[in-house]
C-alpha cells in the first residue's frame, strides 16, 4: 500500500476517546507503564494514537474499590471496531485500573441554520411601519 492509500484508510477509521483511572498507590512509574501499555495495544491492533493527555491525580466523586483518588489519563485514537473489545478486556483484568470508559466520537458537522425568507409584501409592510413612526 502506498502512503496515500494508508492515509485514506486511516481517515476512515472511527475516532475514539478512552479515559482510564489508575490507583494512586501504583506510583508514577506504574502509571506511565499503563499509559505505554494502552498506547502499544492500540498501535498493535492497527490503530493510531492521536493524543494522550495525562490529567494527574484527581479526587473521585465516590469511592471506587476503596479509593477516593485516582490517576487519570485520556487517549484520543483512531481504530477499527474490534479494538474496543480488546481494550475493554485488557483493562478489566488489570488490578491497577479502577475504571475506564471508551467512547466512539461522532464526526458530524453542525447543521446549517435554515434562513427563512420573508415574502416581499411582509417586508414592505414592515419598512412602511418603521418609516411612519
Amino acid at each position: 500500500m502506498t502512503s496515500e492509500t494508508t492515509t485514506l484508510v486511516e481517515s476512515k477509521l472511527p475516532d475514539y476517546e478512552l479515559v482510564v483511572i489508575v490507583t494512586p498507590e501504583s506510583g508514577e512509574e506504574a502509571f506511565e507503564a499503563r499509559v505505554t501499555a494502552v498506547s502499544k495495544l492500540i498501535t498493535g491492533h492497527g490503530g493510531t494514537v492521536v493524543n494522550i493527555e495525562r490529567w494527574g491525580k484527581r479526587k473521585l466523586a465516590y469511592p471506587v474499590k476503596h479509593h477516593r483518588e485516582g490517576l487519570y489519563f485520556l487517549v484520543h485514537f483512531k481504530a477499527g471496531t474490534q479494538l474496543g473489545k480488546e481494550l475493554d478486556s485488557s483493562l478489566r483484568i488489570s488490578e491497577d485500573v479502577l475504571r475506564h470508559m471508551l467512547t466512539r466520537l461522532e464526526n458530524r458537522k453542525a447543521p446549517a441554520r435554515e434562513i427563512k425568507k420573508r415574502p416581499a409584501r411582509e417586508a414592505e409592510n414592515n419598512s412602511a411601519t418603521k418609516n411612519a413612526d
